[in-house]
């Protein structure tokens, strides 16, 4: 019996320990989103004035990124050019997803952002989305994309349950 509450509290502590981690990881996520963060010791590259037209990634970052409707996304969906970006897990996009989307969850881009370059063509409209309709992964990746310079980056309204209750194209599987 003492060994079953031993386990079960390491397993509770576990646990614990895995949403501290989480929650710090979008916190310093957040912070670095965020053109107004706290300095954490480096220093941030400053945007320039420049106006180059190399590609869709060459205006700037923004952190108000605008959202597109179903409606907008419907008349977008396979069109060149566009690509939808999930900002879900690896399971949650398994278990069903934008047919033909891109994945990309928040916590890998943000880990990635200034080292590696993201897995989206920087040439397309990007439309983000993520699990339902106040989540804010699709916020915060949309943000991350704008801020690596994408200009044409939108955010799905709703979410994939929107997309998916609209009787649109779906996928599961990787």
């Amino acid at each position: 019996m003492k060994k079953d509450m031993r386990s079960g509290f390491f397993a509770l502590i576990g646990k614990a320990a895995g949403i501290v981690a989480v929650g710090a990881g979008l916190g310093l996520g957040v912070n670095a989103l965020r053109a107004d963060g706290l300095s954490l010791g480096a220093t941030r590259p400053t945007v320039g004035d420049d106006k180059s037209t190399a590609g869709s990634c060459s205006a700037g970052p923004t952190t108000n990124v605008p959202e597109a409707s179903i409606d907008e996304a419907r008349a977008l969906y396979g069109k060149p050019g566009v690509t939808f970006v999930d900002a879900r897990s690896r399971a949650d996009f398994e278990r069903g997803h934008v047919k033909g989307a891109v994945l990309l969850p928040y916590e890998a881009a943000a880990a990635a952002a200034g080292q590696a370059s993201l897995p989206v063509p920087t040439d397309h409209r990007l439309i983000v989305y993520c699990e339902y309709v106040n989540c804010q992964l699709s916020s915060l990746l949309a943000q991350l994309l704008s801020q690596s310079g994408c200009e044409r980056v939108r955010v799905l309204k709703g979410g994939y349950p929107a997309w998916a209750s609209a009787g649109l194209p779906t996928g599961t599987g990787p």
